[in-house]
């Protein structure tokens, strides 16, 4: 074997594997490149998100300020309308205790007819 030979050979092999190496290295660079163009732009919409929720606690703090109102009203008006069914409830009691009162005089008064003496002669 000669020289210029084995230099040929041994160099043809190496040369192979490195443009397999070379091939897999720029693909790499390739992917790489796009998950950092996707990192970036997944970036910018961490940031919008941010922005986004920073703006909206302020109408998160209003809702929950005017929920706390609504409560209050809501219990006042529940108050209220307890008490204006106690009312209720002691007006009708007032109004069948007069009626009560009523039927037992009048209950009295047909008692007193049916009784045939004279009032002084009941006493014994």
């Amino acid at each position: 074997m000669t020289n210029v030979n084995y230099a040929s050979l041994v160099l043809g092999a190496e040369t192979s594997g490195l443009l397999k190496g070379k091939k897999a290295l720029e693909e790499t660079t390739r992917a790489g490149a796009n998950t950092d163009k996707a990192i970036r732009g997944l970036d910018g919409r961490f940031k919008k998100t941010g922005d986004s929720a920073g703006a909206a606690a302020p109408k998160v703090e209003r809702f929950s300020q005017a929920t706390d109102a609504t409560r209050s009203v809501a219990l006042m008006a529940t108050r209220a309308l307890t008490g204006t069914a106690a009312g209720y409830a002691s007006f009708a009691a007032a109004g069948a205790s007069i009626n009560m009162a009523r039927d037992f005089n009048a209950a009295l008064a047909e008692t007193s007819t049916l009784i045939k003496e004279p009032p002084n002669s009941l006493t014994p």
